[in-house]
């Protein structure tokens, strides 16, 4: 995406099941068109349960702890089925929330740019 990544807005995250209907990247390098990203997420009270595909294409697991605080969101990694690439605390800027959507602004300064996740809620 051209432009500056969108600032964050904060709100009441709700729990759910949520599906990753949007994986956008400003200012960074060109990047292919045909990338697969899969992440359905579930969301409970401060905890933050993923499933998703790793770019071997293998099927990963983790558990993560959300800590909002205002448009800022912390999050503390717990556990990951792939402890090679675990990480404690992750490095994101903010979030928005809406009743119907999770949406991560997160790892700014990295040489492939800013990247926003948008999570749509599942009834």
């Amino acid at each position: 995406m051209a432009g500056n990544t969108p600032a964050p807005v904060g709100g009441t995250i709700t729990d759910g099941m949520y599906y990753q209907t949007a994986f956008l990247v400003y200012r960074g390098p060109p990047t292919p068109t045909n990338m697969l990203h899969q992440l359905t997420i579930k969301i409970e009270g401060s905890l933050y349960q993923a499933v998703f595909r790793d770019e071997t294409g293998t099927e990963q697991r983790a558990t993560i702890e959300l800590m909002p605080n205002g448009t800022a969101l912390g999050l503390t990694q717990t556990c990951r089925t792939n402890s090679k690439f675990m990480m404690n605390l992750l490095n994101v800027e903010g979030y928005d929330a809406t009743p119907t959507t999770f949406t991560i602004h997160g790892l700014l300064g990295r040489p492939e740019g800013d990247i926003v996740q948008v999570f749509t809620k599942q009834d």
